[in-house]
């Protein structure tokens, strides 16, 4: 069976999002691809017609009418994923399984779908051969400008940047990107590199915690912590969960930079989406995807 590019594309996009646990089914999905679909179009839009501001929910229906073409212009996004449905996404699905033996089981709890193989993954690739991957130079020295000199994080994302150099095809005006492009970082707390990983490391495998903290006056506490919720806020490495209390839990959110000690655990916590929802707010759907 051949996959189109268009088709190829949206797998590639399932498979990271159930990668990444964030438990895709196809009414999600297809709200996330028009969500995407819609911002591109409002932008690409108003750079093409010179319109500002959002527009109707009418006006955004009459000028997709307009549209004849897959393509209205050189910076207008196919209509592809403005007209997908879950039927679609169905059939996406019964490729990855039958075709290509993807691991994929239906979780009824959660709603979503997920890989019983984690370490599954597609081996037939577009790649990015003679793409344009500045973007993700870019995107990796904005990141390294804000994780602290030898943690784990840093390491292992110059390790990916520099595989992707090494292995790929890019443009031939790529070479003047990672000295020309500048970022002023805005100002961060000082996080301990090895606090930094060691609370990604427990995010990233569900895993509790011991951690030794100091609140804003300076007084010390030791608690049991689940990171359900690992970012950074406007100069500030966080993170969000829940501290293990005799009564059960509280939820609570840590400033990495309070953190004194981290001490690895061996209990395991399934992530709370309603925490992770709450988070996000309404942008939560878009971004987990579930």
């Amino acid at each position: 069976m051949v996959v189109q590019k268009n088709s190829y594309k949206r797998i590639v996009k399932f498979v990271a999002l159930l990668k990444q646990n964030r438990y895709p089914n196809g009414k999600s999905f297809v709200r996330l691809l028009k969500e995407e679909y819609r911002r591109e179009y409002d932008f690409n839009f108003d750079i093409e017609s010179g319109r500002e501001g959002k527009r109707s929910e009418v006006s955004l229906h009459q000028d997709l009418q307009t549209i004849k073409e897959p393509f209205a212009s050189s910076r207008t996004p196919s209509l592809d994923r403005g007209n997908i449905c879950s039927r679609t996404i169905s059939r996406d699905i019964d490729y990855l399984k039958d075709e290509l033996e993807a691991p994929i089981e239906f979780d009824s709890k959660i709603n979503g779908y997920y890989l019983t193989d984690s370490d599954w993954c597609l081996e037939d690739s577009l790649g990015f051969a003679n793409e344009d991957i500045s973007p993700i130079v870019i995107g990796s020295n904005i990141f390294n400008s804000i994780v602290p000199d030898g943690s784990l994080l840093r390491e292992k994302l110059t390790e990916i940047q520099d595989s992707l150099l090494a292995e790929n095809t890019c443009r031939s005006d790529f070479s003047a990107i990672p000295s020309s492009f500048y970022f002023g970082a805005v100002p961060s707390f000082r996080v301990e590199a090895d606090v930094l990983d060691e609370i990604y490391l427990a995010w990233k495998t569900c895993t509790r915690v011991t951690i030794t903290y100091a609140n804003h006056t300076g007084v010390t506490t030791e608690s049991e912590f689940e990171p359900h919720v690992f970012g950074h806020d406007r100069g500030v490495w966080f993170a969000k969960g829940k501290i293990i209390t005799n009564n059960g839990c509280e939820v609570a959110r840590i400033d990495l930079h309070h953190i004194l000690e981290v001490i690895k655990g061996e209990t395991s916590f399934v992530q709370d989406l309603e925490l992770i929802d709450e988070m996000y707010g309404s942008n939560a759907n878009n971004n987990r995807a579930a």
